[in-house]
């Protein structure tokens, strides 16, 4: 009887001792989520050189960019043209570093109707030299470590 009881008890830990674990693995996976990394999100533009990014009422798509790790690719949305490069980055894990766009080019749709200064964004990819992640915020900086752009993660 006390071998049944036991064997009883021993099955038991085993069981809390799984589901613990599965709490704790869910726990990981949802701050993993809710903290983002350079390449992981679809970076959506909400300010530039200190003023706030609005959609405007004719414009296709919010204005954003996407970093791919496998390559080291950038591409993104200005307002009225999709752009294409490259980018350079430091410490991808920690989340702050040192980064640099390449060889940014843009396609060259006319947009007569829209009053979006495409040249600013360019500028500011242009320009940076820095970027630090707070959980879900990307923030770009120039090489005077000043703030030139926020961007907020979007997961798709």
């Amino acid at each position: 009887m006390n071998k049944l009881i036991f064997a009883g008890l021993i099955s038991l830990s085993a069981l809390l001792a799984g589901c613990q674990s599965n709490i704790n693995t869910q726990d990981i996976e949802q701050e993993t989520i809710n903290t983002a990394t350079l390449t992981s999100a679809y970076w959506k533009l909400t300010q530039l050189n200190g003023n706030a990014v609005t959609m405007q009422q004719n414009q296709d798509q919010e204005r954003h960019m996407i970093m791919n790790a496998d390559d080291n690719r950038l591409s993104g949305f200005s307002g009225c043209n999709s752009f294409f490069g490259e980018f350079e980055a430091e410490e991808l894990l920690k989340g702050e570093g040192e980064l640099k766009f390449v060889g940014v080019a843009s396609t060259k749709r006319a947009c007569p109707d829209s009053n979006i200064n495409e040249q600013t964004y360019f500028n500011v990819l242009r320009d940076t030299a820095f970027y630090q992640i707070n959980t879900n915020s990307l923030t770009l900086l120039n090489k005077h470590k000043k703030v030139i752009a926020l961007f907020n993660a979007v997961y798709l």
